[in-house]
């Protein structure tokens, strides 16, 4: 694949990791797997149709950011606050508190070097492997990563999840699949040792052969992955490490461990997206992700525009869809989560 084939195909991973694991956001374990059982996957969130989440929404801001900035750090911080402001604005569903307070102080005119907050919420996680997916050198990736991490988050554990999930995505870029080497690679870009006892942990369990949703139990998510970056990252890495040849199997065995699924999900897929390619993905899936007024095709078009911006140095003009567009869109997903959440508790009733 091209360069700018590995950015497309990992947000085109990650968007479907979204669409497949947000209708079962929030459900216990016991619950997913009845649910799931041994089907194929298949979108369960509105008529047999799946839309995305603020992770892809993050993501879309990343690729946007880069189109504009040509990867060049200060500027690319300047257009991803610029981003974030206007996608506050816009009144997504669900959004994390950290997010939501560093947003505000970005809205009140606060320096994007200042408008972080001390939080290990996921929101970093979410725009990593985008960051990890450019054809460009460690160090920027490295550079544009912490950039984006402390835009919002500042605690030392996001950052070096962050940047865990970068190198992670990057190292399937580039084909290189052994857990020891990744081990290796994180040892180098990560600087907080609880992060990376964890990752030795990873690395064993996936030597051992052991399933991502086992491996969860094991570090403490007996229930449910939450949002908090000790749990999220090493299910991921474990997630992405465990089936690096498929896309959909890496975002089901996050589904199974339950929790905060579209994220999880949205990170698996996206990091082996870069690496598989869309090709390698199911196109039915991939046709029933219902998102205007943006869609998969205008995602991977961002991709290439901000691939291309990052190899050669020049500013690309990546459109947003318009604030009323937005705000329609967000106000109609609202209402689409509520219904399925309403439909969710009502067939528990009936199911008790």
């Amino acid at each position: 694949m091209s360069p700018t084939d590995h950015l497309a195909s990992c947000i085109t991973g990650l968007a479907l990791g979204d669409a497949l694991g947000l209708p079962f956001e929030g459900l216990s374990r016991r619950k997913v797997a009845l649910r799931v059982g041994t089907l194929p996957p298949r979108h369960r969130l509105i008529f047999g149709r799946g839309m995305v989440s603020d992770d892809t929404d993050h993501a879309e801001l990343v690729l946007i950011a880069i189109a504009r900035s040509a990867g060049e750090p200060r500027a690319f911080a300047r257009e991803l606050a610029r981003g974030l402001r206007g996608w506050f604005l816009a009144l997504p569903a669900g959004i994390g508190l950290a997010t939501a307070r560093s947003c505000i102080k970005l809205c009140i005119g606060i320096n994007p070097a200042n408008s972080g907050v001390n939080s290990a919420g996921n929101g970093p996680l979410m725009r990593a492997p985008i960051l990890g997916a450019l054809s460009l050198p460690w160090d920027r990736i490295q550079e544009l990563t912490d950039i984006s991490t402390r835009i919002t988050h500042t605690d030392i554990r996001a950052i070096a999840w962050a940047r865990i999930i970068a190198w992670t995505t990057s190292m399937f870029r580039g084909n290189h699949l052994d857990h020891a080497q990744w081990l290796e690679g994180v040892r180098r870009v990560s600087t907080d040792s609880a992060c990376n006892e964890l990752c030795e942990q990873v690395a064993a369990s996936v030597a051992a052969g052991t399933s991502t949703d086992t491996f969860a139990a094991f570090i403490g998510c007996p229930d449910r992955v939450s949002g908090f970056v000790m749990h999220t990252g090493p299910v991921v890495c474990h997630a992405a490490l465990t089936h690096a040849a498929s896309v959909e199997n890496a975002i089901m065995a996050c589904i199974r461990c339950d929790g905060d699924t579209d994220t999880t999900a949205a990170i698996a897929g996206g990091i082996v997206g870069a690496r598989a390619g869309a090709a390698s993905m199911n196109p039915d899936l991939l046709s029933r992700i219902w998102d205007w007024p943006r869609g998969m095709a205008r995602l991977q078009r961002l991709a290439t525009l901000a691939g291309e911006s990052a190899q050669g140095g020049q500013i690309r003009q990546a459109r947003v869809a318009m604030y009323p567009l937005r705000l329609v869109r967000n106000l109609a997903f609202l209402g689409v989560i509520l219904g399925h959440v309403s439909q969710r508790s009502a067939l528990s009733l009936i199911g008790r």
